[in-house]
C-alpha cells in the first residue's frame, strides 16, 4: 500500500504525514487571517451605524494584519496555538 507521501507501507501501518514547512504554516495563517478580516469587512465601512463598534473593529483589524509579524509566529498556522485577537463585542 502505498501512503500519501508515495512511500510502500505494509497493510495497517500508517503512514505518518510529513510536518507542514515554515512556508506552508505562513500560508494557512494567512489564509485564516484574510478569512477573519473578510467576516468584519461590514463593520469597516464609513457607513456602518455604530461609530463604537466600528473603531473597535479598526484596532481588531489592524491586530490581526499584524498577527504574522509577532513573535512565535507561525505557530501552527492559524490554530489553536495562535494567539489570535479577541474580537470585539457585537
Amino acid at each position: 500500500m502505498r501512503g500519501i507521501d508515495g512511500k510502500l507501507y505494509k497493510a495497517g501501518e500508517e503512514p505518518n504525514p510529513p510536518e507542514p514547512t515554515m512556508e506552508e504554516l505562513y500560508e494557512s495563517l494567512r489564509i485564516e487571517t484574510e478569512r477573519r478580516l473578510a467576516d468584519t469587512d461590514k463593520f469597516a465601512t464609513v457607513d456602518y451605524p455604530d461609530n463604537a463598534l466600528r473603531e473597535k473593529m479598526f484596532v481588531y483589524r489592524a491586530e490581526l494584519r499584524a498577527i504574522n509579524h509577532q513573535l512565535g509566529a507561525p505557530w501552527d498556522g492559524g490554530g489553536e496555538l495562535t494567539p489570535w485577537p479577541v474580537i470585539p463585542e457585537l
